[in-house]
């Protein structure tokens, strides 16, 4: 189905953007159904965090792909053990650039920044006025540009393949990392861990 209705799931797509950025540029929250908020885990116990994986599970479905990798490659790591460390080590590599925006934002204390605080707007347009902040106009944008973009893909007829910035970006990014692994093939294994370890355990202290 994905395969035949592509174009249409991508208009559909990008009219969706386009319907959240009028919505964030409104002011307003979807609120989620009851059975899909996360539970309460203030008591600590290992079923409320269970209860808080299963939710975050149905609220970020677009991560099956990568956990279905993920469990692919432990599944191929013939251990126990090596399972759990490619999958920490693949979770730790999704996470890392959270960890480098959080440390730059404490670092130079960017929360404190005026142009990232919201600041009051009032817009007017034909009889109507909008009360909104700069920071819904910024996410509205956003979603703007994203819807835009996906409806334009769709029209030209280069959405598995991308045009070509996205195209040349993604080889780029592919012959650094290839470097990358050649410069590394002849690390031992553990020690290659222990170094992800190390890294890990910088950005936690």
């Amino acid at each position: 189905a994905i395969a035949n209705y592509h174009t249409a799931l991508y208009y559909t797509g990008g009219a969706l953007m386009l319907a959240l950025a009028a919505l964030s540029l409104s002011g307003r929250m979807m609120a989620l159904p009851r059975f899909l908020r996360p539970p309460d885990t203030s008591g600590g116990d290992t079923l409320s965090f269970f209860g808080l994986g299963v939710f975050s599970g149905v609220a970020s479905s677009c991560c099956a792909p990568v956990l279905a990798g993920v469990m692919t490659l432990s599944a191929l790591s013939g251990s126990v053990a090596g399972g759990l460390a490619l999958g920490l080590a693949y979770t730790f590599g999704m996470v890392f650039p959270l960890f480098v925006m959080a440390l730059l934002w404490d670092r130079y204390r960017l929360g404190d920044r005026r142009f990232l605080q919201a600041r009051a707007v009032t817009l007017r347009a034909a009889g109507h006025t909008l009360h909104t902040n700069t920071i819904n106009i910024g996410v509205a944008a956003a979603f703007t540009l994203m819807g835009g973009f996906i409806i334009y893909l769709a029209g030209s007829g280069t959405m598995t393949g991308g045009p070509g910035f996205q195209v040349a970006f993604g080889q780029s990014l592919a012959e650094a990392f290839g470097r990358l692994e050649a410069w590394t093939a002849d690390v031992p294994e553990p020690l290659l861990g222990l170094a992800v370890l190390a890294l890990a355990g910088l950005f936690i202290l």
